[in-house]
């Protein structure tokens, strides 16, 4: 009975050093996930695209609910294979006319991230934590930015977004959540040419549409901040945090307003970096993936393990 016990604990110790050694390596043991969500609830993350005037797709905006910006705060894991919207986006954004240009070569096509902790604009001036929406207050929002360089993953390569004044933050969330809204009783119905939930392509114009509030300037997509991103020719980067042939890439922040004895009132805090490859790939990356000879020391740490198991069951 005492053999029997001991070998149980050698085994849970063992088992412990080896969870130990694959977090200390930046290996995450269960990672998160993530993908489109079908209903458009409070706090969930919009994806948007839309085309320049004139040109293939001008007349659609596309719009995905990536989910609950409550799985993408404080993530320490990488949030891989979100998406596939290859398909959808070259459906309506294809080619450049007479170009030949792939939606990911066009320059006049947009796109950027947002999302707001609450579903009713009248709402969105209270200083109350939502509990179910990992405490954000009604007032915060994400916003994405685009990222510079890829850097030092897990670190922004971005400008900070963010206003001092509480208004601009509190009025930016309200049309937010007028898009959101829209969208929601657009998708798979009247308004919107996509029979899939969670991906609308619903006609530009509208009031209080995607195309209404993100302009594509320095500093006025819902109001006071710039999320947007133009595409550009060539591959902005080969490889970022494990994903190849990355053409976009977004640092997300959150914006909190309340408390506003919080010293990032109203300033962004970095969440991790939104990427878009050819392929319509969507993934979140906060860390850097490991290199092959780091997979290796792992192996080897199992296989070490494995064999002072069994010379010590052989001794018994």
């Amino acid at each position: 009975m005492l053999i029997n016990q001991q070998h149980q604990l050698m085994k849970l110790t063992k088992l412990k050093f080896f969870y130990a050694t694959l977090v200390a390596l930046g290996i995450a043991v269960m990672p998160a996930s993530a993908a489109v969500d079908s209903t458009w609830d409070a706090n969930d993350v919009i994806l948007g695209f839309r085309a320049g005037t004139g040109t293939i797709g001008a007349g659609s905006t596309l719009l995905v609910n990536l989910g609950s910006a409550a799985t993408y705060r404080d993530t320490v894991t990488n949030i891989n294979s979100i998406a596939n919207l290859g398909s959808i986006i070259d459906s309506v954004y294809g080619t450049t006319a007479g170009a030949g240009s792939a939606w990911y070569e066009r320059t006049d096509l947009w796109a950027g991230l947002v999302s707001a902790t609450n579903g009713q604009p009248s709402d969105n001036s209270g200083g109350t934590a939502i509990a179910s929406q990992t405490t954000d207050y009604n007032s915060t929002i994400y916003v994405s930015t685009k990222r510079n360089l890829v850097a030092t993953l897990g670190s922004a390569s971005s400008t900070r977004p963010g206003n001092s004044s509480s208004l601009d933050a509190q009025a930016a969330g309200a049309l937010i959540d007028l898009v959101l809204q829209n969208t929601a009783s657009k998708d798979n119905v009247a308004g919107d040419s996509n029979a899939t939930a969670g991906i609308a392509v619903i006609t530009s114009g509208q009031v209080n549409s995607w195309n209404d509030q993100a302009t594509g300037s320095t500093a006025a997509d819902f109001g006071v901040f710039n999320i947007e991103t133009a595409f550009t020719s060539g591959v902005r980067f080969a490889s970022f945090g494990g994903v190849s042939n990355v053409e976009q890439a977004w640092d997300f922040y959150r914006v909190a307003t309340y408390p506003v004895t919080d010293a990032d009132a109203g300033k962004g805090i970095y969440q991790g970096t939104f990427t878009l490859d050819q392929n319509g790939g969507v993934d979140f990356i906060v860390t850097a993936v490991p290199e092959p000879s780091t997979y290796a020391l792992i192996a080897l740490t199992g296989v070490f393990y494995l064999f002072v198991n069994r010379r010590r069951k052989a001794k018994l």
